[in-house]
C-alpha cells in the first residue's frame, strides 16, 4: 500500500499532506501564478465597474 499522500500543484510530484508544494521553486512558481490570477481578477472588476458607471451615465444622459 501507498502512504496517504497529495502531489505538488505546479510538477504533480507526490508530496507528503502537510506540504503545499515539493520545493522553493515550485512554491515560487506557484506565488506568481497566484499573483498573475489575482491582478486578472483585479483588472476585469475595474472594467465592470467603468463599464456600469458608463451604462449608468448614458442612462441618465438619455433620460434627462
Amino acid at each position: 500500500m501507498t502512504d496517504i499522500h497529495k502531489h505538488c500543484p505546479v510538477c504533480s510530484t507526490p508530496i507528503p499532506m502537510e506540504e503545499t508544494t515539493c520545493s522553493s521553486k515550485c512554491q515560487t512558481i506557484l506565488d506568481n501564478k497566484q499573483a498573475q490570477v489575482s491582478k486578472g481578477k483585479n483588472i476585469m472588476n475595474v472594467i465592470m465597474i467603468i463599464f456600469l458607471v458608463a451604462a449608468i451615465i448614458f442612462f441618465i444622459t438619455r433620460f434627462l
